[in-house]
Formats: C-alpha cells, sequence, structure tokens
C-alpha cells in the first residue's frame, strides 16, 4: 500500500514493546488511537501505559469485552478501571464480542 514508511513493526511481548515506547522521548501523546487485543489478564496494564501516550481526543480500543465470557473476569474489571479513570470518557459498544471504545479528554 505504499505505507510501509509509516509503519514500525515490533516483535516481543507486548507489555514489554509498549514499556519499550513509551520510554522513548518521542512517544509522549504520540497516537490518536490504539487498540487493545491480547491477553485480557493484562488488558489493564497495557490501557496504563498506553494511556499517557494517547492524544487528548485520542481513542482507546479494546476487544472481546463481552465474550467469549471465560474472560467476563478480566473484562470486567478492566471496563470497571477505564470507567473510574476521570480522563477518560467510556463505553461498551455490543458489536461482535463486544468492544470497549475510551475517549481520552482534553
Amino acid at each position: 500500500a505504499g505505507l510501509s514508511d509509516l509503519i514500525d513493526i515490533r516483535h516481543g511481548d507486548a507489555l514489554e514493546v509498549l514499556l519499550d515506547i513509551k520510554n522513548e522521548s518521542n512517544s509522549s501523546e504520540s497516537f490518536d488511537f490504539v487498540f487493545i487485543d491480547a491477553d485480557k489478564e493484562r488488558y489493564i496494564q497495557y490501557f496504563d501505559v498506553i494511556l499517557p501516550m494517547v492524544k487528548p481526543g485520542g481513542l482507546i480500543g479494546a476487544d472481546n469485552i463481552l465474550f467469549p465470557e471465560r474472560f467476563q473476569k478480566f473484562t470486567n474489571l478492566y471496563v470497571k478501571h477505564v470507567r473510574n479513570n476521570p480522563k477518560i470518557r467510556s463505553v461498551t459498544i455490543p458489536i461482535d464480542n463486544g468492544e470497549e471504545l475510551s475517549l481520552k479528554l482534553p
């Protein structure tokens, strides 16, 4: 698609890669949109690392919020976590397996 100069592919443990990106000098408020689709047990950790890197007005999407039911314990904790953050407005969108869409407030 001619976009290879805009894409930075990183391999490794997702949380470690995110921490590396966060520690880079140019990563503060760099992203307009981030999509979390990884191990549900660490969704809160991913969110907390990602939030400072998202621009005000940016979005964080999280997948599989409603289904499969075996993840409900973790996804319920995630939803509670993001909705208790005063810097965020968040809603569950009941399409497919459910998406939590969180807006970072200015």
